[in-house]
């Protein structure tokens, strides 16, 4: 086969499907709860007596626990902004998500316990049906902002996420583990992957008509 066709066929394969490696969470995101209000829809659920509020800052979105406001000791250690334990967080989506970012995810240690910060994710679809769960944890993450990115292995039609921290021990709660829900990545769009796959056949055409003159 001609050269300049392999070399075309290639190029065009490669720009329909390229995988880029994560390094860094990205500046902004598909579904980004680093910027603005906290969604209108996300609701939260607190240690009981009393509820809790969902809230949203630099890291994303969170939760602070009443019972834990008002009712010291769990209180005291309790990191404001963030999911921790006897927390949930629930989050209304209705796209293809193919990941989440979270933040505050630390590895941590406590007394020689293992105290690293831990979670879990469920997604459900419209008709309340649990599509699937991932948990994460912070081991690696010792300094800066405990980024980690939780990949779902493909794109995942869901109406809802809830997430929620590791139990709810005095231990846990004395160790704060916890985190912030920065965002989700989603798939491309009918749009996008029709603009990639013209571009590929465009690509192949090209060399098509350069190999047969």
């Amino acid at each position: 086969m001609n050269v300049k066709l392999t070399t075309a066929i290639t190029a065009g394969v490669m720009l329909i499907g390229t995988a880029v490696p994560v390094l860094a969470i990205p500046a902004t995101l598909p579904i980004d709860y680093r910027i603005g209000p906290a969604p209108l829809d996300a609701t939260a659920t607190g240690l009981a007596p009393l509820g809790a509020n969902v809230t949203q800052y630099q890291d994303g979105l969170g939760v602070d626990s009443l019972a834990k406001t008002f009712f010291p000791p769990n209180g005291l250690n309790d990191d404001p902004h963030e999911v921790g334990p006897g927390e949930t967080l629930k989050v209304q989506l209705g796209a293809r998500v193919t990941g989440v970012w979270l933040l505050r995810l630390f590895q941590e240690s406590l007394a020689g316990n293992d105290t690293t910060d831990a979670g879990q994710v469920n997604l459900y679809d419209s008709l309340n049906n649990l599509i699937t769960s991932f948990s994460f944890n912070g081991t690696g993450n010792i300094g800066g902002t405990g980024e980690k990115f939780v990949d779902f292995g493909g794109a995942l039609d869901a109406k809802y996420a809830i997430f929620s921290a590791s139990s709810g021990s005095l231990l846990d709660q004395i160790a704060n583990k916890d985190y912030s829900v920065a965002g989700f990545t989603t798939a491309p769009d009918g749009g996008s992957n029709l603009v990639l796959l013209g571009s590929g056949l465009c690509a192949l055409g090209l060399a098509r008509r350069r190999f047969v003159s």
